[in-house]
């Protein structure tokens, strides 16, 4: 688990940087197309990992609805 929190921390801030850098007046269109590109890829990431957590979540809340009802 921690693996993957770290991987989601790291992709977030990754993000974050690449927005700042996007963001720059001063940053040339071909690298801010190629910080898009990145992003996207950190973005993705972002939701495999969350969609993974989701679906735990799920799995964890029918198994203790199934576990009260007995």
């Amino acid at each position: 688990m921690t693996n993957k929190s770290e991987g989601f921390e790291k992709s977030m801030a990754e993000l974050e940087q690449l927005t700042r850098k996007i963001s720059d007046p001063d940053t040339d269109l071909e690298t801010a197309i190629r910080c898009f590109e990145d992003g996207m890829e950190h973005y993705k990431k972002c939701l495999q990992i969350l969609d993974s957590a989701e679906q735990k979540i799920e799995t964890y809340d029918l198994f203790n609805k199934e576990a009260s009802e007995e």
